[in-house]
């Protein structure tokens, strides 16, 4: 079960959960962006035999997963085109690149409850200038 991708525009619940991971995602993010913004975030409710099929998610620029509750035994999230699995705690934060597919088999063990978002980024422009126009 899924909640709204619009959950953070629709709800104050998750303001703090959502600032505190933005500034994350912001301060460990290259310097040469400008400035970076939630573009939707949602809550999964997740109970065992679900799945999530491989996705991803273009064209945000990052995504996240932070668990709010994660029963063990946890199943793996897959990253599917490097084969990294990482199996989720509750309080555990995974950021990455949004062009990533990642996937979840079906779950062996009790509920996990979720909450994900996509991050937009806009970049500074930066001109180069010829070394030839440059005078001592």
């Amino acid at each position: 079960m899924a909640s709204s991708f619009y959950l953070w525009e629709e709800s104050k619940v998750f303001d703090d959960l959502l600032q505190n991971i933005l500034g994350y995602i912001t301060s460990t993010s290259p310097t040469l962006s400008s400035s970076y913004e939630i573009q939707n975030t949602w809550i999964g409710i997740y109970d065992k035999g679900q799945i999530a099929r491989s996705h991803n998610h273009e064209p945000a620029y990052k995504s996240f997963c932070y668990y709010i509750s994660s029963e063990e035994p946890s199943t793996p999230m897959i990253f599917d085109d490097v084969g990294l699995r990482i199996s989720p705690l509750t309080d555990m934060l995974i950021v990455f690149p949004s062009h990533m597919n990642h996937s979840v088999p079906p779950s062996s063990g009790g509920e996990r409850i979720m909450a994900a978002g996509n991050i937009n980024a806009t970049f500074e422009k930066i001109e180069f200038r010829d070394s030839r126009d440059i005078k001592p």
